[in-house]
């Protein structure tokens, strides 16, 4: 039997387990799956009406569109990366269990 004390006893509430980082790893790549899946997919509709728009305002504007959409997209999958980092990183708070 070993004499030196684990990890866990001498740092009780700093102490996070591979299986807990494993897990909330898991959690974080699915939610930011789910952020990019969700935001290709909604932004897929949106683009179909791109078409509409460089007939019926010109093609200036559906340029303008096209921006914006792209812009957009970048921002809703970084904020995705966002939750996903925040929800990894809540394992390490202390005081949880």
């Amino acid at each position: 039997m070993p004499r030196t004390p684990s990890l866990a006893t001498v740092l009780p509430n700093e102490f996070v387990p591979i299986r807990r980082i494993g897990r909330y790893a898991c959690y974080a790549f699915t939610l930011a799956a789910l952020g990019f899946l969700g935001a290709d997919v909604v932004f897929f509709v949106l683009d179909l009406f791109t078409g509409l728009i460089e007939n019926s305002l010109g093609r200036i504007f559906a340029i303008m569109w096209d921006d914006l959409l792209t812009l957009v997209r970048d921002v809703v999958k970084a904020f995705a990366l966002l939750v996903a980092l925040g929800v990894f990183l809540s394992q390490f708070e202390t005081g949880t269990a």
